[in-house]
C-alpha cells in the first residue's frame, strides 16, 4: 500500500510540474503578441489627441501646403496627401510642435489641384509610422477638403481651367480657345 501512495504523489507532483512547464510555455509565446497589441492601440489612440490641419494649400506662391497643428503631444512624421480624391504621395513634415504652424517640406501640388486632404502619420520617421484619418482631414464637412489657390484671375484669365473659369467675373470658357477675357 506503501508503494502505492508513493506512485500517485510521484504522478500528482509530475502533473503539477507538467502543467507549471506548459504555462511558462505558453506565457513566452502569448505575451510578445499581447505587447504589441497594446502598443498598436496607443498608437492609434495618438490619432486622436494630435490634431494637424490644413491652413492654406496653394499651387502659386512656391507651391507651399501650410499646416496648423493643434494640442496634443505626439510626435507627427508627415503626412498623406490626397489630391482631388486621389493618394499622390507622403511628406515629411518636421519640428510642427504642438500649436505651431508648418509647411509639407518635399511635395508639389499639382497647378490642376482643386480640393487637397491630408492624413496624418505619426511616428519617429516616415517608414514606421501609423498612419491615421486615411480618408483625410479637412476643415469643411463637404469630405472634399480645402481648396487650392490658383493663379487664375479676370487678369489673366489663361491660367484658369474650367471649373475656375466659369467663377471668375470677366472671363469666359470655349473648349477651342479654353478660358478667355471677354472683350
Amino acid at each position: 500500500m506503501e508503494k502505492r501512495a508513493q506512485a500517485q504523489i510521484i504522478t500528482t507532483v509530475l502533473i503539477i510540474l507538467l502543467v507549471i512547464t506548459a504555462i511558462i510555455i505558453v506565457a513566452a509565446v502569448v505575451r510578445p503578441f499581447i505587447q504589441e497589441g497594446t502598443g498598436g492601440v496607443a498608437g492609434l489612440a495618438d490619432c486622436f489627441i494630435v490634431d494637424v490641419e490644413i491652413a492654406e494649400a496653394s499651387a502659386i506662391q512656391g507651391n507651399e501646403l501650410k499646416l496648423d497643428r493643434g494640442v496634443g503631444e505626439g510626435e507627427i512624421a508627415g503626412i498623406q496627401i490626397f489630391v482631388d480624391g486621389q493618394l499622390m504621395g507622403s511628406s515629411a513634415v518636421s519640428g510642427l510642435d504642438p500649436l505651431e504652424t508648418g509647411y509639407a517640406t518635399d511635395y508639389t501640388i499639382p497647378l490642376t489641384a482643386e480640393y487637397i486632404r491630408i492624413a496624418k502619420l505619426l511616428g519617429d520617421d516616415l517608414e514606421g509610422a501609423t498612419l491615421c484619418d486615411a480618408d483625410g482631414n479637412s476643415r469643411d464637412n463637404s469630405g472634399k477638403g480645402v481648396r487650392v489657390k490658383s493663379d487664375c484671375t479676370a487678369a489673366d484669365c489663361t491660367k484658369c481651367d474650367a471649373s475656375e473659369c466659369a467663377n471668375v467675373l470677366g472671363c469666359s470658357w470655349d473648349e477651342t480657345t479654353n478660358c478667355t477675357a471677354l472683350s
